[in-house]
C-alpha cells in the first residue's frame, strides 16, 4: 500500500474463525459518531446545534448499536445521533419514555420531537422515517413535494410522507477492509 493512501487500511483478523466473532470484530471497526447523553449534559445537548436535527436513541443497553452507528454516518454532517440510557432518569422523564428502544426525532428550532412508531428497527425502516424531516441530500428534498396538513397529527402527515421518499443514491466514505490470515 502507497504511503499517503488514507482511502483504504488493510487490517490483519487475527481472531476467531467463526462467523460470529468476525461480524463482531467488523462491527467493533464501525466509526462512532453517535454522542452518548448523560442527565449532566442533557440540557446542554438539547440548546447545543438546535439549528440542525437531532435523532435520539432511548436504550436500556449500554453499547452502542452498529445500526445506529451506520446511520450516523450516513446523516454526518446533517443531523446529529445521540443515545441516552434508560438510568438517565431526567432525560427519559423529560420525553415520557416507557419502553426501550424508542427514538425521538428532534426536527431543529422550536420544532416539536416526534417518536418513531414505525414496525421495526431496520436501517430502511428509519432512514424513511428521518428523511421525511431531514432529507439526506438536496435530490431528495426537491422530489419531495411540499405539503400542508389538511387533517390528522403532524405525526400521520410525516409517516405519510416518509413512505413516498426514494431512498438516497450516495457515494460511501472510504472503509476498512478486514484481511482474514
Amino acid at each position: 500500500m502507497k504511503e499517503g493512501v488514507n482511502d483504504l487500511r488493510l487490517k490483519d483478523y487475527q481472531g476467531a474463525r467463526k462467523a460470529g466473532a468476525i461480524a463482531s470484530h467488523v462491527a467493533e471497526l464501525v466509526p462512532n459518531h453517535v454522542t452518548r447523553v448523560t442527565d449532566a449534559k442533557f440540557n446542554d445537548f438539547l440548546s447545543g446545534n438546535n439549528e440542525t436535527a437531532k435523532a435520539i436513541l432511548f436504550t436500556n443497553k449500554g453499547a452502542t448499536t452498529p445500526l445506529w452507528k451506520a446511520l450516523a454516518i450516513d446523516y454526518l454532517g446533517i443531523m446529529g445521533f445521540a443515545q441516552i440510557r434508560d438510568k438517565e432518569k431526567h432525560a427519559v422523564e423529560a420525553f415520557s419514555i416507557t419502553k426501550y428502544p424508542t427514538i425521538v426525532l428532534l426536527p431543529g428550532g422550536d420544532a416539536e420531537g416526534i417518536v418513531y412508531e414505525g414496525s421495526g428497527f431496520s436501517k430502511d425502516a428509519l432512514l424513511k422515517f428521518f428523511q421525511a424531516t431531514v432529507p439526506l441530500t438536496e435530490e431528495t428534498s426537491s422530489t419531495e413535494p411540499n405539503r400542508k396538513e389538511t387533517s390528522g397529527s403532524a405525526q400521520e402527515s410525516k409517516t405519510a410522507t416518509a413512505k413516498e421518499t426514494p431512498t438516497p443514491k450516495r457515494k460511501c466514505p472510504p472503509h476498512s477492509f478486514l484481511t482474514i490470515v
